[in-house]
């Protein structure tokens, strides 16, 4: 058991050292107890003070080099899209010129077989009616493919082959004859006609 005793007449005094009583007993001086009162506070404090170095020159700079690194991807990331930036943006655009391109060119060849339709019309009649039989009036309606003709004729029986010609031509889709009624040209009777003829659709471009 050590026993502090600063003041004992009946102990023997070792110089700068501590001091053992008659009874055998170990009393510490107050120089030993201040240097074993320090040994502790240093033993308590060397462990937070190493951690502090190990965070602060070991833990905190690889930490601190890690997000350096990931700051330096996500930089060259940034840049790398930036320069790609254009590059779609061109990309897009040449799709969108495609597009109006492609619109344009329909469009032509829509007028091209407009064209190519009306000419094919016009043939198809030259041919068509007969001989004694002429139209009055021809009207064509692009926009709901529809075409109206008027005629006379000297022979009614002419007027059902006209019709039949008609119906037999890929491009009609059907014919439906109006009201009839008898007529003069040059003092000679005519039989007089409407018809209503329905054509096939062509193809309307994409929009």
């Amino acid at each position: 058991m050590v026993k502090i005793n600063l003041v004992n007449k009946s102990t023997v005094q070792i110089q700068q050292g501590p001091t053992i009583s008659e009874t055998g007993e170990v009393i510490l001086s107050r120089d030993e107890l201040l240097k074993q009162a320090g040994l502790r506070i240093f033993i308590m404090l060397i462990f937070p003070i190493s951690l502090y170095l190990y965070e602060d020159y070991f833990l905190i700079p690889d930490m601190n080099a890690a997000i350096n690194a990931r700051s330096k991807e996500l930089t060259e990331l940034k840049a790398y899209n930036q320069k790609r930036e254009p590059s779609v943006s061109e990309i897009k655009k040449y799709g969108d010129e495609k597009i109006k391109i492609e619109r344009k060119i329909e469009i032509l060849n829509k007028i091209a077989r407009e064209r190519g339709r009306e000419m094919a019309l016009h043939k198809f009649f030259q041919k068509a009616v007969p001989d004694k039989t002429w139209l009055t009036e021809y009207n064509y309606d692009q926009a709901r493919d529809r075409i109206t003709i008027k005629g006379s004729s000297f022979f009614a029986s002419d007027i059902p082959k006209l019709r039949q010609e008609i119906q037999s031509d890929v491009m009609f889709k059907s014919v439906e004859v109006g009201a009839q009624k008898e007529g003069k040209f040059q003092g000679q009777s005519t039989e007089d006609f409407e018809m209503m003829i329905n054509l096939e659709k062509i193809n309307e471009p994409t929009p």
